[in-house]
């Protein structure tokens, strides 16, 4: 069994509040009554970050109960939840084997480890041998820097065109599927498409087809135990 993490406590430092521009201007009521307002968000913020990777413990752990038995679709169909977050951070935690001590550190910290942007960092940065103390929380000081970097850095440069295409792309004909009757979805496009235009105060012109690079196109594939039938309903 892993060792059991130090607490960290979920109180909000005085320095966050002292910081406020507007805080000396506030009555002692009202001060007092947002200190406990905010550490209550706070410690629910944690609470939900550790709820998340229960869900995905939880899941792993009744995968494997039931690996090889034929099962686990059947056991998976009892639920009406969908599934495909769960798999998404049951997936991103298979990836990086934390003991509990470290994901519960984490969460203290404030660290979502199934989020993608600390993810992302954990994955490229050596996880510590040690499960507590100094060591652990030095590698998450360097984690949450790594995040911060980059996210400057993407305010800094802006968002890569190419991806923005994409994902631009990718929701629109999301929300295309959902219009069934096509002269309806034909209108839709080109009323979309028209605003667009108008927003970013492009010249009226002749558009032509583009064909959509494969690229675009999200990945087929199903996470190991992922049950095809639930989660197509």
């Amino acid at each position: 069994m892993a060792p059991k993490s130090e607490a960290i406590s979920t109180k909000v430092p005085d320095e966050f509040f002292e910081n406020l521009p507007f805080w000396d201007d506030l009555t002692k009521d009202r001060q007092r009554t947002v200190i406990q307002a905010t550490n209550r968000i706070n410690a629910g913020m944690v609470g939900v970050i550790k709820l998340r990777a229960e869900v995905a413990r939880a899941a792993a752990e009744a995968r494997e109960a039931l690996g090889g038995t034929g099962y686990w679709h059947e056991y998976v169909k009892r639920f009406a939840q969908s599934w495909s977050s769960a798999y998404r951070w049951l997936g991103r935690l298979d990836k990086l084997a934390l003991p509990p001590a470290v994901l519960d550190r984490a969460a203290e910290r404030g660290i979502d480890v199934v989020d993608g942007r600390y993810f992302k960092a954990m994955k490229e940065l050596p996880a510590p041998k040690a499960t507590e103390g100094k060591a652990l929380d030095s590698y998450f000081d360097k984690v949450m820097v790594t995040v911060r970097d980059r996210r400057s850095k993407a305010k800094r440069e802006g968002k890569d065109p190419q991806r923005a295409e994409r994902d631009a792309w990718r929701a629109v004909v999301n929300q295309g599927r959902h219009i069934t009757a096509g002269r309806s979805r034909t209108a839709w496009v080109l009323r979309l498409i028209g605003k667009l235009m108008a927003e970013f105060a492009i010249p009226e012109q002749r558009m032509a087809p583009e064909a959509v690079p494969e690229e675009f196109r999200p990945a087929v594939g199903y996470p190991k135990g992922r049950p095809r039938k639930v989660l197509s309903s």
